[in-house]
């Protein structure tokens, strides 16, 4: 059968809202006109704020609990968070709440669903992790006393994605550590990456 892109298309965009929220079988795609169209791509350019909020908020849990923070800490930690437009210079999360951390959170998902991020996606993260280490250009902040974190979505491919550019990284190889259960944290000179699940 010969390809049809715009049968392609309707299929996949009516199969996901039938699956993702439940709806019966019908015709979605045929009710789009072009200002719903519009619209839906309106609401959907917000995705990668929406996953970095709840990334962050989550990561914010985990150093609660890992770092035996309190929980006005995680509060004050927070509201910064909720406060802050998601376009805001600056680091997502920057603490000297008990302990001193900085962290950048990356909602980079492979593209096309593979194991290895594209150019776009390795320069954002190389330029991210610069900004860890050494810090931002026309920044006095100071990242030498802090301990960093990369925070990435927990998914297997996104795991891959980050494990072949550490194997491809020759600038970053050694400063990387894929967190687990028994990392311990005890180096300012490197940057941590941990895999977060969302929370709701």
């Amino acid at each position: 059968m010969q390809y049809h892109r715009e049968e392609e298309l309707k299929n996949r965009l009516n199969n996901f809202f039938i699956t993702q929220f439940s709806l019966p079988e019908d015709d979605y795609y045929s009710r789009l006109d072009s200002e719903k169209i519009i619209s839906l791509k309106k609401a959907l350019s917000d995705i990668n704020n929406l996953i970095t909020m709840k990334i962050t908020i989550s990561f914010v849990n985990w150093i609660t609990k890992k770092f035996n923070l309190s929980q006005e800490s995680e509060e004050k930690i927070i509201n910064e968070i909720l406060s802050t437009k998601p376009s805001t210079n600056g680091y997502d999360i920057v603490s000297d709440e008990i302990v001193k951390l900085i962290a950048e959170v990356k909602c980079n998902i492979p593209i096309n669903a593979g194991k290895k991020y594209g150019s776009a996606q390795r320069n954002g993260i190389t330029k991210d992790l610069n900004n860890l280490l050494y810090g931002k250009t026309k920044s006095k902040f100071d990242t030498n006393e802090y301990l960093k974190f990369m925070v990435f979505l927990e998914n297997e491919s996104v795991r891959s994605a980050n494990q072949h550019y550490i194997h491809l990284s020759k600038e970053f190889r050694e400063k990387l550590i894929v967190v687990d259960e028994k990392t311990i944290f005890d180096r300012k000179d490197c940057v941590y990456l941990i895999h977060i699940n969302f929370i709701n």
